[in-house]
This record gives C-alpha cells, structure tokens and sequence, in this order.
C-alpha cells in the first residue's frame, strides 16, 4: 500500500506559474530573452519530513507518520509544478506594416498535476489494514492526473502594451489520470472477512519513447490599462497558458463497477496469494476490472490568470499586486493572491506575498528582483517556511532572468 500511495505522491505531482510578479515595462528594447524556472511542490497534510524519506530515502518513523496523519482532513490535496521556459522577444521588426506589432518564438518542458484523496487512503497505506479491522475505510472522491509534455510555440506581441499571443505545438512524454468515485473496504475485527466497493478507472499512456503524444494550443498574455479608484493608471493582466487539446494514440485503460466479498482469507492473503488466483487476468476477472487499449483527446492542463501588474516605472516606492490563478483540466482549487512590491531603490525591488488555494491551504513567500542596466534577476519562493522547516508542507524555489538587447 506504501508502494500505491508512493505512486499517488509523485505520478500524480501546479499552479505556480508567475508567483514572481511580472512588471510592466513601458520602454521596448530591440530584442529581449525572457527565461523562468520553477520547482514547486505541496500539499495540504503531508508534512516535508515524510515527504523528503520518499524521494532521498531513509527509514519513515512512527512519529514522522503521526505527524502528517494528524494533519489529514476527510479530503486532502498534494501536487506539484516543475517547468522551465525559454522566450525571444523581436521588437525591432514589424510585421504585417504594423509598427508597434513585433513577433516571438518561445519553448518549454512541463510537469504539472495534482490528486485529491482521502485520510482513510493515507492511513490504510501507512499503518495497514489491522488499523481498521472493523471498520469500513472509505477512499472514494481520490482522484488525480499528471502530464509531462515539451512545448514550442511561435506569437505576435505588441510592442506598446507588451501583449501576445502565441500558437504552440505539443510533444506530450507522459499523461496519467485516475478517478475513483466510490471506494469502500470492511473488515470483519478478526480479520477473516473482506467485503470491497468501487467504480473508478486508471488512464495511463504507453510510453513509445520521446513523445508518446502530440497537441497543438495557444497562449495568451493580454495587458489592459485601467483607472484605479483613486485616479492612478493600472494594468491588469489576463494569461492564460498552454490551452489546447492532446492526442493520446495509445492509453491504457482500467475501469471497474464492483463488489466482492471474501470470507475465511485476510486481505493480506488475499493480495499475495498465489492459489486463489492462477494468473494476473483471473485476479481481475474476480475483482471486474476492465483492460483495454485505446485512442484519446484530451484537454491539456491550461494555467489561467487574472492579476493587476507591478508598474516597472511607477514613481511609488510600495505597490499591491493581486490576482487569481487555476488550472481548470486539474482536481486542484483555484488560487488567490496578494503581494506588496517594495522598491527602496532603482536597482531592486523586495517583496511578500501571501496565497490560499492550489494544492495547499495558505502559503506566505519573498522575492528580490535585482534590475541591471540591461537585465532583470529575479528569486522567489511562494512557500517560505515550508522551504526552510521540515515540518512545513512543501517547497517553492522560482528564477526569472529578463535580458534586453
């Protein structure tokens, strides 16, 4: 069970795309290289000691258990969003004899996903079914998906406001989902009877190599500038990424509607033994699974945003920044944002910034944006604490680099 949950953590490993605040820039340069980095992962119960034994090893005490477990709640969240992008922005030239409209060329390597599952879930695969001989453990609403793809996409940006958009071919590596609606396990207090209920299915795609899928989408980064209350001028951000359709030639499918009921074998037996079942389809004939192979089209995992800019040549020393974000393909909850921007001077700007939602409940974070004559570094962590604290949940290291030539 430690192994299915393992499984659960890291093929079921999103949203935090641009926790550093992107600024709006008034002045175009020629050229610009755009570049960002982001290693982010959490959950809503799982502390990082027992989440650090998984991924580098060592031994998962009962105390490290207790601590995570104590944190579960009847539905519980865990995800993960790893990518880097490369973008080259031309301001020089002008398409189509429009003046103020230049053109871009951008790539990228994706892993983003999330899974919603149960603390009965987490309970029977760290501490086992004697735990709960008696009792009936509920798993249903565990759901989950998971997609690694690489991206190249060609835009048209406007070289005034600094919007564009963007068409992008998909090479899709990986792509895992999971669904199980109901799921309930009894045990008799001895433990010689076992009654089970599902209905759910498993999709995952073969792997044929490089890419096993392909996809074509478009992004979209649209910068509108408005009147703030008090009069001030403002600009409002509307992203949204990698929205388009996958093609899945090859999915392996699991799907079952059942119950069965054993009495006189322990699940344990039931699970190792080699004389009930004389091979693996008896097994799932048994236990009503439905094997097949097939094609499929499938959303891709888009990022959605809507926030109010950082403005690169405001005269305030301070700025808020705040805004909303989701993945709507993913089981995740949307997220919102807020963020003060502090500028002491010309060459840097310090900030915080606090979230709830994703897969997460609240995380607080910083950033330092160092501004160079001909270029802009920018570090951040969404999650501050669970970075440094073995006893937080997850860990957010973000890099943005903007070069203008």
């Amino acid at each position: 069970m430690r192994l299915a949950f393992l499984c659960l953590l890291i093929g079921l490993n999103a949203s935090s795309q641009y926790f550093l605040p992107v600024a709006r820039d008034s002045v175009s340069p020629l050229f610009e290289i755009v570049t960002y980095g982001v290693a982010d992962f959490g959950a809503t119960s799982i502390q990082n000691d027992l989440t650090g034994k998984f991924l580098f090893g060592g031994a998962i005490t009962e105390e490290i258990k207790n601590a995570s477990f104590d944190k579960h709640k009847s539905l519980n969240r865990l995800g993960a969003d790893v990518q880097a992008e490369l973008e080259f922005r031309n301001y020089k030239s002008s398409l189509f004899g429009k003046e103020r409209l230049g053109w871009l060329l951008k790539g990228g390597t994706y892993l983003n996903a999330g899974a919603v599952y149960s603390d009965d879930l987490f309970g029977l695969a760290f501490y086992g079914n004697e735990r709960y001989l008696g009792e009936t453990v509920s798993f249903g609403g565990t759901r989950g998906s998971a997609w690694s793809f690489r991206k190249i996409g060609f835009g048209l940006l406007d070289k005034k406001t600094g919007s564009s958009v963007s068409l992008n071919a998909y090479g899709v590596a990986s792509a895992n989902a999971a669904d199980l609606s109901v799921g309930e396990l009894y045990q008799s207090a001895d433990g010689d009877s076992v009654y089970v209920n599902y209905d759910g299915f498993s999709e995952n795609l073969i792997n044929k190599g490089l890419f096993s899928g392909w996809g074509f989408g478009f992004d979209v980064d649209l910068r509108i500038h408005v009147m703030g209350y008090n009069g001030s001028e403002a600009t409002v951000q509307f992203l949204v990424k990698n929205a388009g359709l996958m093609f899945l030639p090859g999915v392996q499918r699991y799907s079952a509607d059942s119950s069965f009921s054993f009495t006189g074998f322990t699940l344990d037996q039931l699970i190792n033994s080699t004389n009930l079942f004389n091979s693996t389809s008896d097994l799932s004939d048994t236990l009503g699974i439905n094997a097949d192979t097939v094609s499929a089209v499938r959303f891709a995992p888009a990022f959605l945003q809507v926030g109010k800019m950082v403005d690169e040549y405001s005269s305030k020393k301070m700025q808020f920044f705040y805004g909303a974000r989701m993945y709507p393909s993913l089981v995740l909850v949307p997220q919102i944002y807020i963020g003060l921007d502090y500028r002491p001077t010309k060459w840097i700007a310090l900030g915080v910034n606090g979230a709830y939602g994703g897969y997460t409940g609240f995380r607080s974070g910083l950033y330092t944006d160092l501004k160079l004559k001909k270029m802009n570094i920018g570090f951040a962590s969404e999650n501050l604490i669970g970075t440094m604290l073995n006893t937080g949940m997850g860990r957010s290291l973000l890099f943005r680099l903007n070069w203008r030539i």
